[in-house]
């Protein structure tokens, strides 16, 4: 009888350590999985943000080298001005290529303060297009955390491609303004205007994938976007960003119109 008992508790730790072992072996398999998982969300991660990048700065100015080769190959005189600016913008792609490569601030932060940068390009857009354009820095300006005004500065550049492409406009207005809870971004043209919605409908890749961009670049930070807009009627771009914690719940962005 002791020896039956032996064999049955032995028969027992046996059972007992093969669930182990076959437990541990799920656990392991589970923590091989999880982490492939979580590599191929960082791997995606990593695709979408270069894709943001590179649809902010690359694309936008090789559109703008392509506008303005169209331009001067209508012109029979060979404006050397015309010349001028191509070159300008494709230095200026070659710049940004190698800050997307190395994944560095954008040169237009190195040596100038956001608002400052906003308005360079906005002055760029005027000297290059003839559209009006006029700049705002509401509140106190401050340094923000260098995600936040990389950000602005890329949803500027994008915002005013599409007022470049697309809008027909003849003025447009950006105000960046400061506010000790948040900061905004608004980006105003009096062009034909859009279906918001038809532009969401885009296929990625297309006119669309500018908005999208801005969306997600935003939902990265914790901001919000706004888009006011109808065939005939202008565009309104609002982009906020929260800087700090506030007790009262934030007020969403309005505005009274969408043209200037």
């Amino acid at each position: 009888m002791g020896v039956r008992q032996l064999r049955r508790e032995n028969d027992a730790r046996n059972l007992l350590v093969d669930q182990l072992v076959a437990a541990q072996d799920a656990v392991l398999a589970a923590q091989e999985e999880l982490a492939h998982a979580q590599h191929r969300a960082g791997v995606l991660a990593e695709r979408e943000r270069l894709a943001r990048d590179i649809h902010d700065t690359l694309a936008q100015r090789f559109s703008s080298i392509l506008l303005l080769a169209r331009a001067g190959l209508a012109r029979e005189d060979g404006d050397r001005t015309l010349l001028c600016q191509i070159e300008e913008q494709a230095a200026e792609g070659l710049t940004q290529s190698r800050e997307v490569v190395r994944a560095l601030a954008p040169t237009e932060l190195a040596d100038a303060p956001l608002f400052a940068a906003l308005r360079r390009l906005a002055e760029r857009l005027g000297e290059q297009t003839g559209i009006a354009v006029s700049t705002t820095c509401d509140g106190e300006a401050r340094p923000l955390p260098s995600p936040v005004e990389v950000a602005l500065l890329r949803m500027a550049q994008s915002g005013l491609a599409n007022v470049r492409i697309h809008a027909q406009a003849s003025r447009t207005g950006v105000t960046l303004a400061y506010s000790p809870t948040d900061v905004t971004l608004e980006i105003i043209d009096d062009g034909i205007g859009f279906d918001e919605a038809a532009v969401e409908r885009a296929p990625l890749g297309g006119s669309g994938f500018g908005l999208r961009a801005i969306r997600e670049r935003l939902v990265e930070l914790g901001g919000q976007l706004e888009v006011e807009s109808a065939p005939g009627e202008g565009a309104a771009l609002f982009v906020r960003i929260p800087t700090a914690t506030s007790p009262a719940a934030p007020s969403p962005v309005t505005t009274n119109g969408g043209a200037l």
